[in-house]
């Protein structure tokens, strides 16, 4: 994957519920070899007021993103991006449910394949009892740089990847297809 390369994705919400909470920000970043490179980095309109928890979390108010664009639009701006093509991110499956219900009827264009750091992790080092970014990252030594915000969450998952994927080839984990099972196989991720 480091020479065909992946997108390594985040979301800020408007909470933790994917049924319902909103979209305030969003990045894709797609990394090859060891560099990334944004793809699409932007402010959301969620199309309703931003909680003062959540701003409290990603720093995110309603005056920011008075003007970005709204979910669908984003979102499919993102799609296009991420169209066949393997996505990353750290707890991402939350990512993956609030995109599926902010995108438009039938309006998906569906990645390859989806990586979770945080499950990959878990698989690889079962007594961890914290699989959060940040334990992850300490552990593994990728720099915790603008956390909660979309692009720097996205760059610390992809770059968990890069360090995540010799340990997999050690435990003789080679494919993406050999990536997807091991992650599943584990069960739930520690928090």
């Amino acid at each position: 994957m480091r020479q065909r390369g992946f997108i390594a994705i985040d979301l800020e919400t408007t909470g933790l519920d994917p049924r319902r909470d909103g979209i305030v920000a969003l990045a894709a970043l797609k990394f090859m070899e060891d560099a990334s490179v944004p793809e699409l980095v932007t402010l959301v309109n969620p199309g309703r007021s931003i909680p003062a928890s959540s701003t409290r979390i990603h720093g995110i108010d309603d005056a920011m993103v008075t003007g970005a664009p709204d979910e669908a639009s984003a979102v499919e701006r993102l799609d296009a991006i991420t169209a066949q093509q393997v996505v990353v991110g750290h707890g991402v499956a939350f990512d993956i449910a609030v995109l599926a219900r902010a995108r438009a009827a039938g309006a998906a264009r569906p990645p390859r394949a989806v990586l979770c750091t945080q499950r990959l992790a878990a698989s690889l080092y079962p007594s961890w009892t914290d699989c959060s970014l940040e334990a992850v990252c300490e552990r593994l030594g990728v720099a915790v740089d603008r956390r909660h915000t979309a692009d720097g969450d996205a760059r610390m998952a992809g770059r968990l990847l890069l360090e995540l994927l010799p340990r997999l080839q050690q435990r003789g984990i080679r494919t993406l297809a050999e990536a997807l099972w091991f992650q599943d196989a584990a069960g739930p991720p520690a928090r």
